[in-house]
């Protein structure tokens, strides 16, 4: 397979790897490279364990760094990234340019929310829902924790759509401690995904306390904001200035059962809050993360690489 001609090489990590292959294509080719931090997962490595012995990661970073010095521009996926690729490259090679989402896409009409909620056996329940990656980062415990602090709330009802590594370890858990309030099911498609979150309730996200998960934007919380569902939120980092940003939601401490346990019940009995909080997180996330807008800023990058005079009218 050839590659024939083109104007720019775009690389994204992860996965890592292909990122070499991208960058000796940029040679060959003589063109401009374009690296897309979307992870800094060498950094995240031995922090949380998964890899015992630092020193193994050194020839990993030392490539990354010659990566990030080769590349023409490093876009970053969220302002956190940012500090952890400042040490090695001027500041003004780097561009935050966040995932986002499409808005309209979340635009569901009421009768179908509630035909689903009819279907999963949701009528008179309060729904805090879940969607995404159960894996060693996103800190599961202290959802489940929270929902076993509330179970005597038989009309609040927590739910996981999604797998990974720890889904089946949570489905034995809660059977096992009688944590009956907890479900799990399969993950969705994604064209399936605004449908369930506008028949939840209020929806949760979690990341476990490390300076190394301070940098992310998950993507489940702008799902979340365009659905119109306030965001409990326990975490440490970037995302949360968003949800305060927007008064889209509850933040509190990463690890905090107790803090979210209090921050469903004040959702349950305050749906105007609920109501209100929805409403400002899908108006805020429209503004500031809508896709379209944020592709157009990209393509404007790219532009100033490939033609610089026509960035600048763009």
């Amino acid at each position: 397979m050839s590659i024939g001609d083109v104007d720019i090489v775009f690389g994204t990590s992860p996965p890592f790897f292909q990122l070499v292959a991208a960058a000796c294509v940029a040679t060959l080719k003589r063109k401009p490279f374009i690296f897309e931090v979307r992870d800094i997962w060498i950094d995240s490595l031995y922090p949380l364990g998964i890899v015992k012995h630092k020193f193994l990661l050194r020839p990993l970073k030392a490539l990354e760094i010659l990566l990030y010095k080769k590349a023409d521009k490093v876009i970053a996926n969220s302002p956190g990234i940012v500090s952890f690729i400042n040490p090695y490259i001027d500041s003004d090679k780097i561009k935050v340019v966040p995932n986002g989402v499409a808005t309209d896409d979340f635009l569901v009409k009421r009768e179908d929310a509630r035909k689903f909620r009819e279907s999963a056996n949701w009528v008179e329940k309060f729904i805090v829902a879940y969607i995404g990656n159960i894996g060693v980062t996103n800190d599961i415990d202290s959802i489940i924790d929270a929902a076993d602090k509330i179970k005597e709330l038989r009309n609040v009802q927590f739910v996981f759509f999604g797998g990974g590594i720890k889904a089946d370890y949570y489905k034995t858990y809660c059977k096992e401690a009688c944590i009956d309030n907890v479900f799990f099911f399969d993950p969705v498609k994604k064209m399936e995904i605004p449908v369930v979150l506008s028949a939840a309730d209020i929806c949760i996200a979690t990341l476990k306390d490390s300076p190394v998960l301070s940098y992310p934007y998950p993507n489940k919380v702008f799902d979340y904001m365009a659905a119109g569902r306030p965001t409990v939120l326990a975490a440490n980092g970037v995302i949360c200035e968003v949800i305060k940003m927007a008064d889209g939601g509850t933040v509190v401490p990463a690890g905090d059962s107790r803090r979210i346990a209090d921050a469903v019940i004040y959702y349950v009995n305050h749906p105007e809050i609920a109501d209100k909080h929805g409403r400002n997180a899908r108006d805020y996330v429209r503004k500031h993360f809508e896709r379209r807008n944020l592709a157009a800023e990209l393509e404007s990058e790219l532009a100033c690489l490939v033609s610089p005079s026509e960035g600048k009218r763009g």
